[in-house]
């Protein structure tokens, strides 16, 4: 056994007697205000050792990698793989990343620069561990759920802006979860760049990029373009996708295509593939992934939808769990033990669970969960989600319903989560607002305050209909509310790491603002002096007539769900705007206190259509949403450029270069008192921030990556 596959193995087993004697067991360590015990070494090699690290303070163990950087290569290499980590974790198929500190070699006793990685320690298992067990391959369904989940892994990756190469993809990187999940690791080789030599190179050039690529690879794994790289071919995502064929033939045959790694074989694909039927449903996936020219491989995209169309056509459930990897292994042998191995990285075989396969579920903390509308019946053929994965995953992962569902999707549902707590929040959202009420949005991030209070155990799921914007809206405002964030900013590039960039509208934005001047200290809180919106004006004249020449305007004005003013009437009583007019002014006069939402529409008139006879229907040309309270008593016109509209209609020909909306309005100077007082009068609730986060470790990592300094 080499000896990479060694400290594989002794990851999951325990480290030899040798191992033991390392001197940095015993020590206490101190990372994110966090002190962890050293406990044991679980592997060894050229590069780093990883331990098993226990928190003092809660008795949980962690895993730790201490890698030691002797230049400043080494020193760039180690943080670039940190960087990696950290952007890709979420995914349920990439281990996922904790903490991290930095230690310079000033500090050391070894004059190396030093950095200590803490994630949570993985206790399911690898899959290298349950192959080399073996006597036969796994079934093909097996093959196809294991291979599938690695597949989603590198999709993950090479969806990133850019694309991020692993460049060392093999079965020793692909670990299992507490879940039964495979998990991707070891990003210590990836990279966004791309190499492309052509026949101006001179064989300097082709010499260092080949000893490049040998650094940071496995030679048996290597790609054609990668081994020889005077064939000119790009060196860039297309050799992870080599490394993929290289790994299901493996799965189905118990060998390596490639396994003496002889560089004649490899550039000239001369592989074979046995005769056997039982595995012919992936030639196709093999031949795509071995081709020799780059730009003739499958994409990862291909992979899937063929893996895909495999289940499809043998009724495979690509979902369901992969099972006790216990009861997978096939008795006594190794397969592996011609393998030559020459790599001398260790493999990081660090690793926490987020997800069962997918399942679209991101934690944004340890504590608050976000995804979309789970779906049944029909719609399960087409999303993601179905209800019953998304029970069966919150109960065995918070058991006891130590869960709360909060649904802002506007869709009510009573029977989908059993006797788990939900909360309809469609109270929070009446018909044309796309940003909460200031009051409704207070109230609901206190209630889950309150929930998470009441119980350490206690978990909110949070979801909207696509888990994006008005998920985010809700997720922000309660990091905002318990004190966390004082920038709402701040709190959107978290959801977006954690889960996707949150595409927010503007409005949603400006509450979450909003909220945060509620909260902080001290608090700026809204007045409630009634204003009259006297006009609207649109400048320059949007262009919404079939041959963009101008536009038929008319406004709808809503104070939370009462509609006070609509200046909708018969098509031709109402007036066209031209372009060369400059702006559209349009008279309101109407007076409100509270949540506003101004809607301006265009008119057609279209026979026959929903609203005929001579009537109207409105294409709309854009909405403003805001709060009365944040209105200066002297200020006298809102302005609203672009990108402060919500709901702009698609297209670059509608609007003008600096379109902007206007509201003229006038500021009460008598406060109207409201029929009941704002839940921040009344909120008697002692917030810290430690209440939204599962450990102090994590709070500490969360503050010190996405708080403004």
């Amino acid at each position: 056994m080499s000896d990479l596959l060694k400290s594989a193995y002794e990851y999951f087993s325990g480290p030899t007697n040798g191992q033991s004697d390392n001197s940095f067991v015993g020590q206490v360590v101190e990372i994110s205000n966090v002190k962890l015990r050293i406990k044991k070494v679980i592997a060894e090699g050229g590069f780093a050792v990883v331990f098993v690290a226990q928190d003092i303070a809660t008795g949980k163990d962690y895993a730790l990698k201490r890698l030691l950087a002797a230049d400043e290569e080494a020193k760039n290499n180690i943080i670039q793989e940190i960087n990696v980590l950290k952007k890709l974790s979420g995914h349920p198929n990439i281990i996922q990343y904790l903490s991290a500190s930095f230690i310079d070699k000033a500090q050391t006793t070894h004059g190396q620069s030093e950095f200590l990685l803490v994630t949570e320690l993985c206790t399911g298992g690898s899959l290298m561990e349950i192959l080399q067990s073996r006597t036969s391959p796994f079934d093909p369904e097996t093959i196809t759920k294991i291979f599938y989940q690695a597949a989603k892994a590198l999709a993950h990756m090479h969806s990133q802006t850019p694309a991020i190469t692993h460049r060392d993809l093999k079965i020793e990187n692909l670990l299992i979860g507490k879940d039964c999940t495979i998990k991707l690791c070891d990003f210590g080789s990836s990279t966004t760049e791309i190499y492309r030599p052509d026949i101006s190179w001179s064989a300097n050039q082709h010499s260092s990029l080949e000893e490049n690529m040998a650094r940071f690879t496995t030679p048996m794994y290597r790609a054609p373009e990668m081994v020889d790289t005077w064939n000119n071919y790009f060196i860039g995502p297309p050799v992870d996708i080599w490394a993929l064929g290289c790994i299901l033939y493996t799965f189905c045959y118990l060998k390596h295509p490639f396994e003496d790694s002889a560089k004649l074989r490899i550039i000239n694909a001369n592989y074979n593939l046995p005769p056997d039927p039982k595995y012919s449903c992936f030639h196709d996936i093999i031949r795509g992934c071995l081709r020799v020219n780059p730009e003739q491989r499958l994409t990862v995209s291909g992979v899937l939808e063929q893996l895909a169309a495999i289940a499809e056509s043998n009724g495979y459930n690509l979902k369901a769990p992969l099972g006790l990897f216990s009861s997978l292994k096939g008795g006594a042998g190794s397969f592996l033990k011609n393998l030559k191995d020459t790599s001398t990285k260790v493999m990081a075989t660090m690793q926490q669970s987020i997800a069962r396969t997918d399942l679209d579920v991101n934690y944004i903390t340890s504590r608050i969960i976000v995804m979309p509308y789970p779906s049944e019946g029909l719609e399960s053929a087409y999303r993601t989600n179905h209800i019953e994965d998304v029970r069966l995953f919150l109960d065995s992962r918070h058991p006891n319903l130590k869960y709360s569902v909060y649904n802002v999707s506007g869709k009510s549902y009573h029977s989908k989560f059993g006797q788990a707590r939900v909360v309809d929040c469609s109270f929070a959202y009446p018909e044309q607002f796309k940003a909460p009420l200031l009051n409704s949005l207070y109230q609901l991030c206190e209630d889950v305050y309150e929930y998470l209070a009441g119980d350490s155990r206690n978990v909110v799921v949070i979801h909207c209909t696509d888990g994006k914007a008005t998920s985010a809206t809700m997720v922000c405002g309660l990091l905002i509310y318990a004190g966390l964030f004082e920038v709402p900013e701040d709190a959107l590039q978290m959801f977006a790491v954690k889960r996707c960039p949150p595409n927010m509208r503007p409005s949603e934005l400006r509450y979450l603002y909003y909220l945060a001047d509620i909260v902080k200290n001290p608090s700026i809180q809204p007045h409630y002096k009634p204003i009259t919106l006297v006009t609207v004006q649109m400048q320059p004249v949007p262009l919404f007539t079939k041959i963009r020449d101008g536009c038929r305007p008319y406004v709808e004005v809503y104070s939370e769900n009462r509609c006070l003013l609509s200046t909708l009437q018969e098509y031709e009583k109402m007036r066209l705007f031209n372009i060369a007019e400059g702006k559209v002014l349009l008279p309101i006069n109407v007076t409100l206190c509270g949540d506003v939402c101004v809607v301006l529409y265009h008119a057609r008139n279209i026979l026959g259509g929903v609203m005929s006879q001579g009537k109207a229907t409105g294409i709309k040309i854009c909405q403003i949403q805001f709060h009365t309270g944040f209105i200066a008593e002297e200020e006298t016109c809102l302005r609203f450029n672009k990108s402060e509209l919500d709901e702009l209609s698609e297209g670059q020909d509608h609007y003008q270069d600096r379109f902007t909306v206007s509201l003229n309005v006038f500021v009460s100077d008598v406060e109207r008192k409201p029929s009941q007082p704002p839940p921040w009068l009344t909120d008697q609730t002692r917030r810290v921030a430690d209440t939204v986060f599962g450990t102090k470790i994590e709070q500490d990592e969360t503050v010190d990556n996405f708080v403004s300094k």
